[in-house]
């Protein structure tokens, strides 16, 4: 058998591989473009587009970059050309910042710790756990367990926030990385990947002082600006946390390939049976809203379908009249409507009709929308109309009602929108109320996948 060189740090760098080699691996690293299948669902040309996408580099010296989670699927492929590879491990220890231990107010879960020894023996790697199951505790529990610099990345404002205060559960004062801020130094460090990403490609050192790298909410892994964080984090210990690990635009795989195994999974029907979390109840609300037109010949279709949903008065006024009487019935409430236009109309009409609805979208100002979602958290404010903005890191216990008032059909966001609802709290019984248009195709359609995303978890639909 053949040997090549191969560089592992933040990524797999090999070396001297033979053309077929090289080819193999192509293939075996890619998949169908998901931005080709997608121009050719909406009848669009897909010229200009690969036929597959990527995720192999070939390098100025010859040499080629892989995600390093590929390992498995590097050395599969060139085994077939009777190809074995000599690991260089180049991978960052980080400096001890240890030991640390968990203050007495967090036990971790069995099954966190399981994660964390997981961890521990393979490095790296990816654990999937259902909302208010602890991820982010796991991931403190983590960088507790390995005691090195460690770097969390988010992508919100919100998860930064949660993430800042439970690292300060160790005992560290956290740097944060965001618009606002640049501090890289601290022994742990909780960085935005807009921020994060120019810093390290202007000074690749910077991400060589950390031993472990986590990114929350990982099934963001494919998205070019987390890829070049990840190009430039050579630790040795990677860890991805996610609800929702399946993407519907087929880039899985490359979460899967950032990160290597799943360490854990644990389902949200496994969680529920141990005592951990609470399975929500369906409710579905029919409107009457109709709406005429034909998405095969009208290319403004969706757009005048979804301006028509937003001015729908009798709609609107059902949608309000639901959240009205679950706030008087003393729920705590969600109402995720989706367009910034539509949310302040609902806001202002719950107002009138005397409930303290604070209104969340993505022009609300930052301290703005962590004072109303502190609120919601504390039971000040017993509703929070709100877009997307709130459909990841938000952590309210006492959350009983989410309101789907806007039809949307991707699976992983309306996931994420029902576990909100999960975490377990005083005398709660949480209820999803969906809200369907049974008289327009289309958003029948939007509602039967909606349905069919609630049983994927166990709900009753």
């Amino acid at each position: 058998m053949n040997r090549v060189r191969a560089t592992v740090a933040a990524e797999i760098i090999l070396h001297d591989l033979h053309p077929r080699s090289i080819e193999r691996l192509r293939f075996a690293l890619s998949y169908p473009h998901p931005d080709r299948a997608k121009a050719i669902r909406r009848r669009a040309d897909p010229a200009g587009i690969p036929l597959r996408y990527e995720c192999m580099v070939e390098r100025p010296d010859n040499s080629i970059a892989v995600p390093r989670g590929a390992v498995d699927a590097v050395r599969a492929a060139l085994a077939e050309d009777d190809v074995g590879v000599d690991f260089d491990d180049q991978r960052a220890p980080g400096e001890s910042i240890g030991p640390l231990t968990l203050p007495p107010h967090i036990q971790l879960r069995h099954y966190q710790s399981q994660g964390i020894r997981a961890l521990a023996s393979k490095v790296q790697g990816m654990i999937v756990l259902p909302g208010g199951a602890g991820k982010t505790i796991l991931g403190v529990g983590a960088v507790a367990a390995i005691g090195r610099t460690a770097i969390v990345l988010a992508h919100t404002g919100d998860l930064i926030d949660q993430w800042v205060e439970d690292v300060r559960s160790l005992g560290i004062e956290p740097g944060v990385v965001d618009g606002d801020r640049k501090q890289l130094d601290a022994p742990v460090v909780v960085a935005s990947v807009f921020s994060l990403a120019p810093l390290l490609e202007a000074d690749p050192s910077l991400g060589a002082r950390f031993g472990l790298v986590i990114l929350d909410e990982a099934h963001h892994a494919p998205a070019v600006t987390t890829q070049r964080c990840l190009r430039h984090l050579p630790a040795r210990y990677r860890l991805g946390l996610t609800a929702t690990p399946d993407r519907e635009d087929g880039h899985d795989k490359l979460i899967d390939w950032s990160f290597g195994p799943r360490l854990l999974v644990k389902t949200l029907q496994e969680l529920v049976a141990a005592g951990f979390l609470l399975m929500p109840r369906l409710r579905i609300v029919e409107t009457d809203f109709e709406f005429e037109g034909d998405p095969d010949t009208d290319r403004r279709y969706l757009t005048r379908l979804h301006r028509a949903i937003e001015s729908d008065a009798d709609r609107n006024r059902l949608i309000a009249d639901l959240a009205m009487w679950e706030v008087q019935a003393g729920e705590t409430v969600l109402l995720l409507a989706n367009r910034k236009g539509l949310c302040r109309k609902l806001g202002k009409m719950l107002s009138k009709m005397g409930v303290d609805a604070r209104v969340v979208v993505g022009t609300t100002k930052k301290g703005d929308r962590k004072a109303d979602l502190n609120a919601l958290r504390s039971g000040e404010a017993p509703i929070v109309v709100a877009t997307s903005l709130a459909d990841e890191g938000l952590n309210v216990k006492r959350l009983s009602r989410v309101i789907l008032a806007f039809p949307e059909t991707a699976r992983g966001r309306t996931v994420q929108r029902v576990i909100r609802l999960t975490r377990v709290f005083e005398d709660k019984d949480p209820v999803v109320i969906d809200v369907v248009d049974p008289r327009v195709k289309t958003l029948a359609n939007r509602a039967a996948a909606r349905r069919r995303s609630y049983r994927s978890i166990g709900m009753d639909a």
